[in-house]
């Protein structure tokens, strides 16, 4: 889902392809959204605008950490879709397309969960997964060593979610996960599933269920504020988080 815009001077901000005119003069239809961003008319048939498409997205991640076995308080995880600048100022960095924001106490975690506003429902539904994962890693108080592997395991749950979507552009998408050169989102997202193989499901789960749990209460004093972003997939921007 990497813009390719060199390729033309308009270019469709998730698959590349022109929008106006290709190099030939063709007409290409798409969209310009009002944050700058232009879209094929092909990433714009799924693109997530409304309040109900949001929904249809969050319900089938949620059915996904269902059938994982994975709690998520999901009637208290509040939600929302930002233009570009807002998500990006609400991260603190550019080319973001998802952010997790946990507040933790000894007693309570309370998250919400930002993405950005009209991503083809693929892109959404890989961007809500990965969010989630944070979400359950501090409401399970999980803590990896070192942090950035939480990244890998956020892209196996953001994974999981795609492979349980129709369809060949839920395909693509995992096939871009297992292609990303990242060092972060696209190596230790392959590192974390080489050990999901290895163990199984369920043992994998509960190895990072139980990972550091000790020492995050030992360690645990007043509150603590955590944001995850996550990229642009492609290695171009990430998620936060």
């Amino acid at each position: 889902m990497r813009a390719r815009r060199n390729a033309y001077p308009e270019c469709c901000e998730y698959c590349g392809v022109a929008v106006g005119r290709d190099a030939d003069g063709n007409a290409r239809p798409g969209y310009r959204y009002a944050d700058g961003r232009a879209i094929c008319a092909g990433c714009h048939a799924s693109a997530i605008k409304t309040a109900e498409q949001l929904r249809a997205v969050w319900q089938q991640v949620a059915r996904t950490f269902e059938r994982l076995g994975l709690t998520v308080d999901w009637h208290r995880l509040p939600v929302q879709m930002l233009d570009k600048p807002v998500l990006q100022r609400e991260a603190g960095r550019g080319n973001v397309v998802g952010l997790a924001h946990s507040l933790s106490t000894a007693l309570t975690v309370s998250s919400r969960v930002s993405i950005l506003y009209g991503m083809p429902a693929t892109l959404a539904a890989l961007t809500l997964g990965h969010e989630a994962g944070h979400v359950w890693c501090r409401e399970q108080r999980v803590r990896f060593d070192p942090p950035e592997r939480e990244e890998g395991f956020a892209n196996v749950l953001a994974c999981l979610v795609l492979r349980d979507l129709p369809g060949a552009d839920a395909r693509h998408a995992i096939e871009r996960l297992f292609a990303d050169p990242d060092p972060v989102y696209g190596k230790l997202f392959r590192d974390q599933w080489a050990l999901l193989q290895q163990l199984g499901w369920e043992a994998y789960r509960e190895q990072v269920r139980n990972a550091n749990q000790g020492a995050w209460r030992m360690r645990w004093f007043g509150s603590r504020q955590t944001a995850a972003c996550l990229p642009r997939p492609g290695g171009v921007s990430r998620m936060c988080g």
